[in-house]
């Protein structure tokens, strides 16, 4: 009963046994000359069709074959070397099968293992959820637990013509990013272009994981290009890698600068971010770049930052350590609102390696900009709330003192700035003295000692004393409302200001325009 096209060459096949099924014959094609067809169908019958679905009309097995075979008889042995062969088999078919399952159920285990991890690490809770965060995870270091693999040099982009396996795994990759439909995924050719090939003119600035070049594209658009200087990755470290894309994809404030998109082209690293001027307040406060902040702008940028931090430990699920805040990531606008740069990035900071010695001298005054951020947590590794805590104290110092928070141009006593100011901010005489000149005549007494007292929790020595973000932001807010900035910032046109003290819970609650469940 088969049908379709037999290839001719069939015929050439020596004792071919069709058993009279018909082949039909395509347009303009020679038929069948062989006359094997015509052989009786008995030589191809082995046994009865065991099935009625099976059975062939004329082609029933002829009855001559069940009277010349006789029934075989077995002996003793034979039964028992059938027994056991059964008995083999049938143990052999077991095994296999619990394997198969076992091997399922592992797959099952750890694919609803990966799913819970994505929903817990990518979705932002409500604010129940945010509540009940266990204290413990407040001082868990965030560490990368991975095997650091040989990382190659600087930023060099091959030809296109690449390696195939690693291009299909990249591929992988670019899948995974689709997925998230949140970020872009962009090419080498079009950051190339958009950034005029890499060119040192577009250079803003040299961070702790590599530069950062702005990028034109042909619609107008501005974007910043961020090359994370590490290559020669393993797959488990590539994975991290996407793992922090969808992490920071995810964040949604109005004080973070928000990933535009990425790029994993030819095993470079590059993330694209929207673009909020070349400004740091590293620059307004020690380079001259701007005019003298006021005492309620210095506030206001305290503000917001706080927030900002407060949206990443309490808003997000799990909570988000920033791992590198300084005040050279960030960013203030034309209006001097603060955005704040690097979010959960510096997790991939033990991935970066950089070899060339242009790129080392840069590397290293980076390494200086970010001294006196840190605190000295002995025993304790890699980035928790905590110590993002400690940082911000030490941005607030900044803010008060104009001072950097590690000078080496001082005398040894005074490199450190939280060092130096800590025991000073607990006295009245000292406290009017560490003031920046610029603002002293702004600023009471009151207003002053209150900030004084904040600061000096934020970079206590023992990180279980210091306080959670929550608190400051509104020990912040509190100062404002206590002495009434109200009416100095009508006159300082900072009337933003105002507008988020009225809305100041960092989760946005009662604004749906700044709400992180939008992400």
């Amino acid at each position: 009963m088969f049908s379709g096209l037999l290839p001719h060459h069939f015929q050439n096949i020596k004792k071919l046994r069709i058993g009279g099924n018909k082949f039909h014959a395509a347009d303009n094609y020679p038929p069948l000359t062989s006359p094997v067809g015509t052989l009786s169908v008995e030589h191809n019958i082995s046994r009865p069709p065991t099935t009625n679905t099976n059975a062939i009309k004329n082609y029933a097995p002829p009855k001559v074959r069940e009277h010349k075979h006789k029934k075989k008889q077995f002996g003793p042995g034979g039964i028992a070397f059938i027994a056991a062969g059964g008995t083999i088999m049938a143990t052999g078919v077991a095994l296999l099968i619990a394997i198969r399952l076992n091997k399922l159920h592992s797959q099952s285990r750890n694919k609803n293992y990966s799913e819970s991890n994505d929903i817990s690490i990518h979705s932002h809770p409500t604010s129940a959820s945010i509540e009940v965060s266990s204290a413990e995870l407040d001082d868990r270091p965030l560490l990368l637990p991975i095997n650091i693999a040989p990382l190659l040099g600087p930023m060099k982009f091959p030809s296109l013509h690449h390696n195939n396996v690693e291009e299909t795994s990249r591929r992988s990759y670019s899948k995974r990013g689709r997925s998230t439909r949140r970020t872009k995924i962009y090419t080498i050719a079009e950051l190339q272009l958009a950034t005029n090939f890499f060119n040192e003119g577009n250079l803003l600035g040299e961070g702790s994981l590599g530069p950062v070049y702005k990028a034109k594209f042909p619609d107008g658009k501005i974007l910043a290009v961020k090359i994370i200087n590490m290559a020669g990755l393993s797959y488990r470290e590539e994975e991290m890698f996407l793992d922090v894309i969808c992490t920071a994809s995810k964040l949604k404030h109005p004080n973070i600068i928000p990933l535009n998109g990425y790029c994993l082209e030819h095993g470079e690293h590059l993330l694209v971010y929207d673009y909020f001027g070349n400004l740091t307040l590293y620059d307004a406060l020690h380079s001259g770049a701007c005019e003298t902040l006021s005492w309620i702008q210095r506030l206001r940028i305290a503000l917001y930052v706080a927030q900002a931090l407060d949206y990443l430990h309490s808003a997000c699920c799990p909570p988000v350590a920033h791992g590198n805040l300084k005040s050279a990531n960030v960013l203030l606008d034309e209006n001097l609102i603060p955005r704040v740069g690097d979010s959960s990035l510096a997790i991939l900071r033990p991935l970066t390696k950089v070899l060339a010695a242009k790129v080392i001298d840069k590397a290293t005054e980076t390494t200086i900009t970010e001294r006196g951020y840190a605190p000295s947590d002995h025993g304790q590794t890699g980035f928790s709330r905590r110590r993002d805590v400690f940082a911000f104290g030490v941005l607030l110092l900044e803010l008060l003192t104009g001072r950097k928070p590690f000078d080496g141009a001082r005398p040894r006593e005074e490199q450190y700035l939280s060092k130096w100011a800590f025991p000073r901010l607990r006295d009245s005489a000292s406290l009017e003295q560490i003031v920046d000149s610029s603002m002293k005549t702004t600023i009471s007494f009151k207003a002053l000692s209150c900030y004084a007292d904040l600061v000096s929790l934020c970079i206590q020595p023992s990180r279980h004393l210091r306080p959670q973000m929550s608190e400051v932001v509104n020990s912040l807010i509190s100062l404002y409302q206590k002495f009434n900035f109200a009416k100095t910032s009508v006159a300082d046109g900072t009337d933003l200001f105002e507008k988020s003290l009225r809305s100041a819970d960092t989760r946005f609650k009662s604004s749906p325009t700044f709400s992180h469940l939008s992400a």
